[in-house]
């Protein structure tokens, strides 16, 4: 039953930012960091493959992803970052014990020059690159193409000042 289900999805883009006017913003939050800032990279070359893997286990879904950059132009050490994660359920009908939740979790680390930081995640440790931590979901579905989430996100500044957040998002 498992291995008739089983999926296996991913992508391999390739970002080219060149002449980053504002590179004194990468690897922080542009409003409240900018004079820690760790970033030296001004030419963005990012390799960005993802891979998910997903099956059915008693009508309900689970699937673990992996996604990984690179930016081969940042000239540093600090030019990497993934995410690691599991998903289980699928929040699409309402109320239902096997269709209408869905939970998760996953780790992630993102280097100070591996990506712009202006498309990395806001909502992590207040956004920008160099950062680590995990997140944790929950989402059930209330009403038709509704619903109601919590995710918890744990973050910590990989080097600089060492700024912790945790943040609790509510979703409707």
């Amino acid at each position: 039953e498992v291995l008739k289900h089983l999926k296996l999805g991913g992508a391999v883009p390739y970002h080219d930012y060149r002449n980053v006017s504002n590179a004194a913003k990468a690897g922080t939050d542009p409003i409240t960091r900018e004079a820690q800032n760790t970033a030296t990279a001004k030419d963005f070359n990012q390799l960005n493959p993802s891979v998910e893997l997903s099956t059915q286990i008693a009508e309900i879904p689970v699937g673990t992803f992996v996604d990984w950059v690179h930016n081969h132009s940042a000239g540093s050490t600090l030019n990497d970052g993934f995410a690691i994660g599991l998903k289980v359920g699928k929040a699409s009908t309402p109320w239902s014990l096997t269709k209408g939740w869905e939970g998760g979790y996953f780790f992630q680390e993102l280097e100070a020059d591996a990506a712009f930081d202006e498309f990395a995640d806001s909502d992590f440790n207040d956004g920008g690159t160099n950062n680590r931590g995990h997140g944790v979901w929950l989402t059930l579905a209330t009403l038709k193409n509704s619903t109601l989430g919590v995710k918890y996100l744990m973050a910590k500044q990989l080097t600089g000042a060492k700024t912790n957040e945790d943040r609790v998002q509510l979703d409707w």
